[in-house]
């Protein structure tokens, strides 16, 4: 169970624990170089960065256990949503490491963090109109926007504003493009938003809240 009262504001973070599968090296779009580990969790796979090819070379051995926290954020570059990992624990090299149970494994990349609400939207489009809502949340780096016309419940548990814990699951896949004759890559995120609730402060907690370990 995840303490909210312990998290950073603006933060949203991301949890993991599988089993390493493979490394993947790609060009996107930008022309930039993209290194990747693919991981194996008990019902799919997701994709965890690697910040440079270093650490890319490094990975470990398929069907190595890991655990792994990391930030979500925006690009600064595409907007879109990217994983930047702040802790890795690998089987057999880091000796603190605790073997996942079977529900860590099973839960897949979870995520979790106090946002803030920043516009709640609930209009019709006047190109198909048909009604849609959205609820916009600010990060540090930018801005991220659920989409919820078929959850109604969700969008009425968004007050208008303020602070809000939100939880759910994250989903990475590659997309692939061709552009100027060259075929591109590139890892989209979103996040599944399965809980939320308007953030309630506890006086009796520290006023810096602490960041989660793997």
């Amino acid at each position: 169970m995840v303490d909210f009262q312990k998290l950073e504001y603006g933060r949203i973070f991301g949890q993991f624990c599988g089993y390493f599968r493979e490394g993947l090296d790609f060009t996107n779009e930008r022309g930039e170089r993209q290194f990747y580990g693919r991981y194996d969790y008990l019902g799919n796979t997701i994709l965890l960065p690697c910040q440079t090819e270093t650490e890319y070379a490094q990975l470990p051995e398929p069907g190595t256990l890991i655990r792994a926290v990391s930030h979500i954020i925006p690009s600064t570059k595409t907007g879109s949503l990217k994983s930047n990992i702040i802790q890795m624990q690998v089987a057999g090299r880091d000796k603190d490491f605790q073997n996942p149970t079977p529900d860590e494994l099973y839960a897949g990349y979870l995520f979790y963090g106090n946002i803030f609400v920043t516009e709640k939207i609930e209009d019709v489009s006047r190109r198909t109109q048909e009604l849609y809502r959205q609820v916009i949340v600010a990060l540090f780096g930018g801005s991220y926007k659920f989409s919820l016309t078929d959850d109604l419940e969700l969008y009425s548990a968004f007050e208008n504003n303020g602070i809000h814990s939100i939880s759910g699951t994250v989903d990475t896949v590659i997309i692939p493009a061709q552009r100027d004759n060259r075929w591109v890559q590139e890892c989209v995120t979103t996040l599944n938003l399965a809980q939320v609730q308007p953030f309630k402060t506890n006086p009796a907690q520290p006023k810096q809240p602490a960041k989660p370990s793997a």
